[in-house]
């Protein structure tokens, strides 16, 4: 009978080990997909900003070498121009590994002005310990 008591213990201890184990993963790529939201709110707010510089700062090294800084700016400058300033809603998250793809509404006036879809997410990359914006529904530059 001890013996039996001393082998559910330790099924009991190894289940919880297990779970805990399974919920910390759960819980990582939970805090990624948090960290890539926050990523797209803030590109959000740089953009409503004019804060053109950091915007650019925030997409990977391999876009800014396709897209000129000189581009980027007149590209946003034009949104801008025919937008105004604009907020997300609907956003959902997939991270996998080093990459997250993500989809959101884009909402200008009211209205819904754009955004990211299934078909065609906005796709950010983890470099480190950062997420940066990767590949933009729409493309980057004009």
């Amino acid at each position: 009978m001890k013996r039996l008591f001393v082998v559910i213990c330790s099924c009991l201890a190894l289940a919880s080990l297990a779970s805990q184990a399974a919920v910390g993963r759960s819980n990582a790529s939970a805090s990624e997909a948090t960290k890539v939201r926050a990523q797209l709110l803030y590109e959000v707010g740089l953009f409503n900003q004019a804060r053109w510089q950091q915007l650019w700062q925030t997409y990977t090294p391999r876009v800014r070498r396709g897209c000129s800084y000189r581009r980027f700016v007149a590209g946003m400058k034009s949104i801008r121009a025919h937008y105004g300033r604009a907020t997300v809603r609907n956003v959902a998250v997939r991270v996998r590994g080093q990459r997250a793809s993500v989809v959101y509404q884009i909402i200008a006036h009211g209205k819904i002005a754009g955004g990211a879809t299934a078909r065609n997410p906005d796709i950010f990359a983890r470099i480190g310990s950062r997420w940066f914006d990767d590949v933009d529904a729409d493309g980057l530059c004009p």
